[in-house]
């Protein structure tokens, strides 16, 4: 409880030592619209699994950068979620996992917010020991939710994404090498669309 938000969340203390991604996915709440919770195509995107190789979509001067990168700030990664599609939370988390540098990664911060199943949020905790799960005890949004998240974080630099994204190849160098030069400023990386029935 955090008497200057006045709002209850729980830091999931549980253990939670294997993690069966197939296992994860097959108990996510289905309709038989694919299109209906999540509005994109749930039975596609479980199909898919954990991690995918994607297109580099960058501009082509940005994989040929010239800046220093060698000493940058280390990011705790926020992500919120309201019954988010496992499949899809889990790819954001693995993605960010495999493609984010081990010594730029402080952690990943995961404000579950109500969630219908709590299971959805904490299973996650068994991929790797820089996962935390904070809970929610009654829906709070998406701002208080990043609050609380921001609060249990240990980074020095506060990454917020969607809980519904695929990190892409040194996704998080160039932001972070942004905030060197200003550490005053807030930066925002190019965001590629995803079809929703893809």
């Amino acid at each position: 409880h955090d008497p200057y938000l006045n709002v209850k969340y729980r830091v999931d203390q549980t253990i939670v030592s294997t993690f069966d991604a197939q296992e994860y996915i097959k108990n996510s709440a289905h309709d038989s619209d694919p299109m209906k919770l999540n509005s994109f195509d749930q039975s596609r995107s479980d199909k898919i699994g954990s991690f995918r190789q994607i297109i580099d979509s960058r501009h082509y001067s940005c994989a040929a950068h010239a800046e220093d990168w060698s000493n940058l700030p280390s990011s705790s990664i926020i992500m919120t979620f309201y019954n988010e599609a496992r499949s899809a939370l889990l790819r954001s988390v693995v993605s960010v996992l495999k493609r984010t540098p081990s010594h730029l990664l402080t952690d990943i911060v995961l404000v579950d917010d109500c969630s219908d199943d709590p299971d959805t949020g904490r299973l996650l905790k068994g991929l790797d020991p820089k996962i935390k799960v904070l809970r929610n005890i009654e829906r709070q949004g998406l701002v208080r939710s990043r609050i609380y998240g921001a609060l249990n974080a240990a980074g020095e630099v506060l990454t917020f994404l969607d809980s519904h994204i695929e990190c892409n190849v040194d996704w998080l160098q160039p932001l972070l090498f942004q905030l060197t030069q200003k550490p005053r400023g807030i930066v925002s990386p190019v965001i590629d669309p995803i079809k929703a029935e893809n």
